[in-house]
């Protein structure tokens, strides 16, 4: 089958969603595939994973590109959004801004399908949501198969105060576009209760597929918290910076390691210096192997307000941590077996109190190697990617 992976971004990101593109792609194409990534995004680095022989297109004008290519990146604003974001989302303005930052994406990745016909688009995360679903309307009786592949929490992601763009405008193109899909794909069974009713009527569940990063090593691990992630404030490592602290003294053979980039990098920086852990806490930054951090960590500190799946928690179980999460954090409370994985703590009003009561228990009282090993190899089972790309080659060739 021809197969184009739409995602907007994708040029040095290392989030949890563009690891799901690039791995998906791999695994298709490895099957007899023909894949193409696309992307409509000014940068012009290669993604941050590798990609390997897929073919990709990025459908951003190149002489836009060529001109604009110096704006940072990782970020979900494109140029015409910097241009005209400082203005807010009035109503004379809202549709111009559409125009701007989605309605152009929506016309090149139609031009780019008239041009290379695919049986199958898939469009990961909102904007490249509504582009295929647009450029699916745009080719008409033409159409391939359109895919909407959610990534988080839809409500959030498709809600009032969600992490995506607010204009009025967006919200009820990336709407719409989930009701015209043929099929949307959610992470975890709860989130279509999310969607809009005329999307539940043709949602699956896909999880994301997980594995081992890197053979076990021979060394032993060492006495490590683990966080792993982009540095943004949803993901709050400052509870976790100052949950250590209040335990450091406590175990003082224990160090904590958040690998990871992001804009609360100088806010967690003064938050290590204030307590004064310089000598105990560091942020390496975003690491290439971040599986030989995994094996040389004992526990995964993971305080997150939301996941759409907690990829990195999974892949810290598949690799022998166990891991301390919230509760109340959709996407991790299903991968965290209490008492065999890890421990969800319940925050209560003082998350920094419950999350090092949690950290103390693991350091204290862990779960035994074996119950251990039991609950990691059912997770494996379940999230086994040659299982997940089957699920995904079933959703691809549906009439």
């Amino acid at each position: 089958m021809r197969i184009a992976l739409v995602v907007q971004k994708l040029a040095g990101l290392q989030g949890g969603a563009e690891r799901v593109v690039i791995d998906l792609a791999r695994a298709l194409s490895t099957r007899g595939h023909e894949l193409t990534i696309v992307t409509y995004e000014p940068s012009t680095g290669p993604p941050g994973f590798d990609s390997g022989d897929i073919l990709t297109a990025n459908v951003f004008p190149q002489p836009l590109r060529s001109m604009l290519g110096g704006l940072s990146r990782g970020t979900n604003l494109d140029h015409g959004e910097r241009i005209i974001s400082a203005h807010g989302n009035s109503a004379g303005l809202a549709s111009l801004k559409w125009q701007a930052t989605h309605g152009w994406f929506a016309r090149r990745l139609t031009r780019w399908l008239r041009r290379n016909p695919q049986d199958v688009i898939v469009g990961f995360l909102p904007p490249a949501i509504s582009a295929v679903a647009l450029a699916g309307r745009s080719l008409g009786s033409e159409r391939p198969r359109v895919i909407a592949s959610t990534h988080s929490v839809p409500s959030i992601d498709f809600g009032v105060g969600g992490r995506w763009d607010q204009n009025p405008v967006a919200r009820r193109t990336n709407l719409w576009a989930l009701s015209a899909a043929d099929v949307v794909t959610v992470l975890q069974p709860d989130f279509i209760e999310d969607l809009p009713s005329e999307a539940r009527r043709h949602a699956v569940v896909v999880p994301n597929a997980v594995r081992r990063l890197c053979p076990p090593p021979d060394e032993d691990r060492r006495n490590r918290i683990l966080g792993a992630g982009r540095l943004s404030s949803t993901k709050r490592y400052d509870v976790l910076i100052e949950a250590f602290s209040r335990i450091a003294s406590e175990f003082s053979t224990w160090d904590l390691v958040i690998c990871g980039e992001g804009p609360e990098r100088n806010h967690l920086q003064q938050t290590v210096e204030k307590l004064a852990l310089g000598d105990r806490v560091s942020l390496p930054g975003a690491v290439d192997d971040i599986g030989r951090f995994y094996d040389e960590s004992l526990i995964l500190g993971h305080p997150a307000v939301f996941e759409g799946f907690g990829l990195v928690v999974a892949e810290a179980i598949l690799h022998g941590l166990v891991v301390a999460a919230s509760s109340s954090c959709s996407g991790v409370n299903r991968l965290v077996e209490p008492a065999v994985t890890g421990i969800l703590v319940d925050e209560g009003e003082d998350p920094v109190s419950a999350f090092a009561t949690g950290l103390r228990e693991l350091i204290v009282n862990p779960p035994s190697s074996e119950v251990r090993d039991a609950g990691k190899d059912r997770l494996s089972e379940r999230l086994d990617p040659d299982r997940i790309v089957a699920m995904w080659e079933r959703l691809l060739r549906a009439n």
